[in-house]
């Protein structure tokens, strides 16, 4: 029997024998503990105890330190964190290993008495779960196969590398199969280091991922075997998942010593996606984005027809948010919505219609099935206990996760094995953001497909476990100075001077934690002494991981001794290496080792000489080229279809045609920027609602505007039913209160995400209301509400229309258009003319009353104002208005009102110069950017640099013939 580390490495090493012609017959691989599991196994079965797996042994610690530790007392700040619960079970193997029990810790050894104490008190607690579920740990089968072991005749032979780490009770149980069977096995020698190490060449890289580029370009270029070449890396974290990425990119079959982790799997991420849904308080988000981003499978028979992306785009439209009750209710209303609709006009319901409803009635009845078996798999309060969790986890990933392949079909089953053993645990209430953090971290750590070398694939490895495989070409990589030899650290558990002393009071042979530099050092040495064939060193010399500490990366001091032996010059320095490894490999190789065709182009264009480079790309890509006549066409004082400018009329777009009603908001849009309003309203684009990510935040503006509006009219709406006019401070309780009830109203169809963002919100909402009750206390004697929300040509979420139809405004040359929106407040004073209001919870910065209508910036309130009038003469009662203008209660306007002056006339032309852009399909950027990009958020990435964008547009203005534009240039010249 072949005593190896891990049977990962036996095996390799008994393969490796075999292919360099050594005849192995009746050879076996095993390591110190399936020997142990073998011995023991029979009599754990006969006491009806269990092997407890590494994950479930972390958890017990979990709970152990949940149980004895405090805040206060020594590791209590420390507690909650997986890091540490992984360094206490470390320490705690190792305790167990040399036999100390619970409480053979000696006090005088510590510097802290509360340390052993609250060890001992954790390690008492852990034994004691072990003994209550009747599970046995890797320590215990160790220590009971030591006292079990004796000598057998005719027993198998024990080989043992030197090299071969053991606890002293390893040694004690190898020991007991007895001294004639155990048979040692010379190792390379650390020592022997130089010799591979003086003919290794040396490349530097550009970031890790060109570290990997740089091997498989190497490895494809020269046609190697894949099975022939071995790569070591000397970070487990960084290394192997960006190889699985480029390896899977590339088609390059590979394995991994360590395995691929979970979370690279559709599975795993779907379980992830599960726990955080539950852990961020049922955010609807969570769930919707593992249907949309292909993570979800519905099972037969659940539906038939309706896809896990149709069902996520009603989810959105249910606008769930957060809470464990909004779910089902929400996804409910919306349906109701759908199924009964209050169609605008008779005809509006017709077939296609129908079946539209149809088919989002299944898709909100698919997500609905799904997200209803979803709670039903989740903790219904606010504590969980983990084996519950793990329950729900697993049954979650049996009935929704996709598998999609083999390594999706190996995750769902290491994932059911991993919740299964959580599962049978104890277990205890806690909060549940606590047990999802738990259940998180160990599908974080969970790796899948651990695998030796096999043929035709490439094979990586963590340093330490690799060499064995005797493959000719070996690139070890991750030999910067930050990786290794790396920082020393202490253990956080115990230090080595604490080592040292309980060594010392209690007989044991605790082994002190090693100097990582030096001991990484060491291991390097021994792995490069066993590599036979061609060895490459690599390192990455450029920080490309941490964005927020960019730069240069120096070289491991290995690689400084290699280089030294390699080119027998014992004094050179790290300026010589540097020399000697150029710049380093990056993104663009030679032609000839490019992985893909985007490497190639780039190869290309880096390797190409004389003027046309850019055409013979421009040939393969026509698209390239059409960018590139567009940015030549931007950058000419002509105004071209790649400014938005039309090379023919688009009468279809001008209202006073095609009839379709405006609103005094697209109107504005169009008078800032006629390119923002192209975007906008001509191609349609907008970005998909989502749900705010910042805690801190409740509602968008404009949910939040409408809210105050609610509140002002129902508050004035009250006032004027009790022939009432509004006082300060005597309503300011009636006006909190009809505001508080909004709000909690509107709490029940969407919730906030914390109690921070929902007191923020009604902060809000109270000052607005405080302000706006002040404001009209003081004009209460001049002035008396007559209206409030006269909406026209629109339909009103909460109450018919007074007026259905659309105003017509009348425009020059006896020509029209339709208009439609929503008076907020109209007033009328004592000599019977009225004042129009609009209400703005926004900032009053970029409205300036001495400027009027703006150039239709501000034209809202003349277009109301027009509109008011319209109507009372389509109702027999002609009135005029006096003023029109803006009010700002919110916090950013302070309570300041706004009278934008202007004439018919004026309103008319302006209106007609607007319209005369869109007839003309004139649609430039606004040379303007200061102000009128102001608004423009997510579509602003189409414009490029707006500063750009805006000052382009400006030239072209200035010498525009065009007759539509240059009308545009003349109205804001005169504003």
């Amino acid at each position: 029997m072949l005593v190896s580390p891990s049977l990962l490495v036996g095996h390799q090493i008994a393969e490796a024998l075999a292919r360099s012609g050594v005849t192995v017959v009746h050879l076996r691989v095993e390591t110190t503990r399936t020997l142990a599991h073998a011995l023991v196994g029979p009599e754990l079965a006969r006491e009806g105890r269990r092997l407890l797996s590494r994950a479930q042994a972390l958890a017990l610690v979990e709970q152990a330190c949940s149980d004895e530790l405090t805040e206060g007392s020594y590791f209590g700040a420390l507690r909650d964190r997986p890091g540490f619960h992984r360094a206490i079970q470390s320490t705690f193997d190792e305790l167990r290993a040399a036999g100390l029990a619970p409480g053979g810790l000696p006090v005088q050894a510590f510097a802290d008495e509360r340390k052993p104490r609250e060890l001992r008190r954790i390690l008492e607690a852990y034994e004691a779960a072990l003994e209550r579920g009747g599970w046995v740990d890797r320590a215990e089968v160790l220590r009971r196969a030591a006292d079990l072991a004796r000598p057998a005749p005719d027993a198998p032979l024990l080989l043992l590398p030197d090299s071969l780490d053991l606890s002293a009770v390893e040694r004690r149980f190898l020991e007991g199969q007895g001294p004639d069977r155990l048979v040692p096995l010379a190792a390379d020698a650390a020592s022997d280091w130089t010799s591979p190490a003086s003919a290794a060449r040396i490349f530097r890289a550009s970031g890790e991922e060109n570290e990997i580029r740089a091997v498989f370009r190497e490895v494809l270029s020269r046609g190697l075997p894949l099975d022939r070449v071995e790569v070591l890396h000397t970070d487990a974290s960084t290394y192997p998942p960006l190889a699985f990425e480029l390896s899977s990119e590339h088609g390059i079959p590979a394995t991994f010593s360590g395995g691929v982790s979970a979370t690279f799997t559709r599975p795993g991420q779907a379980a992830l996606a599960f726990l955080r849904w539950i852990g961020r308080r049922f955010e609807a988000e969570a769930l919707r984005e593992a249907l949309s981003s292909g993570l979800i499978a519905f099972p037969q028979g659940m539906s038939s027809r309706i896809g896990p992306l149709v069902a996520a785009q009603e989810m959105r439209r249910a606008v769930i948010g957060w809470g464990r009750d909004r779910h089902l209710a929400a996804l409910d209303r919306l349906a109701a919505e759908i199924a009964f609709p209050r169609p605008l006009r008779a005809d509006d319901d017709s077939q296609a219609r129908k079946s539209r409803r149809e088919k989002r009635l299944g898709a909100l009845g698919a997500a609905r099935t799904f997200v209803s078996r979803a709670l039903s798999l989740a903790p219904e309060t606010g504590e969980s206990d983990l084996p519950s969790l793990a329950r729900g986890a697993r049954t979650f990933v049996a009935e929704f996760a996709r598998v999609a392949g083999e390594l999706d079909a190996t995750a769902a089953a290491a994932l059911a094995r991993l919740f299964s053993e959580l599962e049978l645990l104890p277990g205890r209430p806690a909060p549940i953001d606590q047990t999802v953090a738990r259940l998180v971290d160990a599908v974080q750590a969970l790796q899948v497909t651990p695998d030796r070398p096999r043929p035709g694939k490439i094979h990586f490895a963590e340093f330490r476990t690799g060499g064995f495989s005797g493959r000719p070409h070996t690139f070890v990589i991750g030999l910067d100075e930050r990786r290794h030899p790396g920082g020393g650290h202490e253990d956080p558990v115990l230090t080595d001077d604490e080592r040292q002393r309980i060594n010392a009071l209690s007989s044991t042979s605790l082994v002190l934690a090693p100097d990582r530099s030096r001991e990484s050092a060491a291991a390097l040495r021994t792995v490069v002494a066993r590599l036979r064939g061609e060895v490459v060193f690599g390192y990455s010399g450029w920080n490309l991981r941490d964005l927020a500490n960019p730069g240069e990366v120096f070289p491991s001091p290995f690689l400084l001794e290699a280089f030294r032996l390699r080119g027998g010059e014992s004094d050179a320095d790290y300026a010589r290496l540097a020399a000697s490894v150029g710049e380093g490999v990056g993104f663009v190789p030679g032609s000839a080792r490019a992985l893909d065709e985007t490497e190639w182009w780039l190869s290309s264009i880096g390797d190409a000489r004389g003027p046309d480079t850019c055409g013979v790309v421009e040939r393969m890509h026509p698209w390239l080229a059409d960018g590139r006549r567009a940015e030549d066409a931007r950058n000419s004082l002509e105004q071209t279809p790649w400014d938005g400018v039309f090379s023919s009329p688009t009468p279809e777009l001008d209202p006073r045609l095609n009839g379709i009603p405006m609103s005094s908001s697209r109107i504005q849009a169009l008078a800032e920027c006629p390119f923002g309003y192209f975007l906008a309203h001509v191609l349609r684009l907008a970005s998909p609602d989502e749900p705010a990510e910042n805690g801190a935040e409740w509602l968008d503006p404009s949910s939040a505007g409408t809210l105050i509006h609610r509140v002002f009219r129902r508050f004035l709406e009250d006032l004027s039913t009790a022939g009432r006019r509004p006082a300060y401070p005597d309503d300011l309780g009636a006006i909190l209160a009809v505001g508080d009830a909004e709000l909690t109203s509107m709490r029940s169809r969407f919730p906030p995400r914390s109690e921070l963002a929902f007191d923020r919100t009604r902060d809000n909402v109270r000052f607005a209301s405080r302000t706006f009750l002040i404001s009209e206390a003081a004009r209460a004697a001049d002035v008396e509400p007559v209206a409030f929300e006269v909406s026209f040509g629109v339909d009103s979420e909460e109450r018919a229309a007074a007026y259905p139809d659309p105003v017509e405004i009348a425009l020059p040359g006896g020509r029209s258009f339709r208009l439609r929106g929503s008076i907020d407040r109209i007033d009328r004073d004592r000599d019977g003319r009225f004042h129009v209001w609009d209400y703005k919870t926004g900032s009053s910065a970029f409205t300036y009353e001495q400027r009027g209508i703006a150039a239709g910036r501000q034209i809202q309130p003349a277009l109301y104002a027009l509109a008011w009038q319209a109507l009372l003469a389509r109702d027999g009662k002609p009135g005029t208005v006096e003023q029109s203008g803006y009010f700002f209660p919110g916090r950013r306007g302070l309570g300041e009102r706004f009278t934008v002056r202007f004439t018919e006339a004026e309103a008319a032309e302006t209106l007609d110069t607007l319209f005369d852009l869109l007839a003309s399909g004139a649609f430039l950027h606004s040379p303007d950017e200061d102000s009128d990009c102001f608004t423009c958020r997510e579509l602003s990435v189409f414009c490029g640099d707006r500063k750009t964008s805006g000052r382009r547009s400006h030239s072209k203005l200035a010498g525009a013939q065009q007759r539509s534009l240059a009308a545009w240039r003349k109205l804001r010249e005169d504003e």
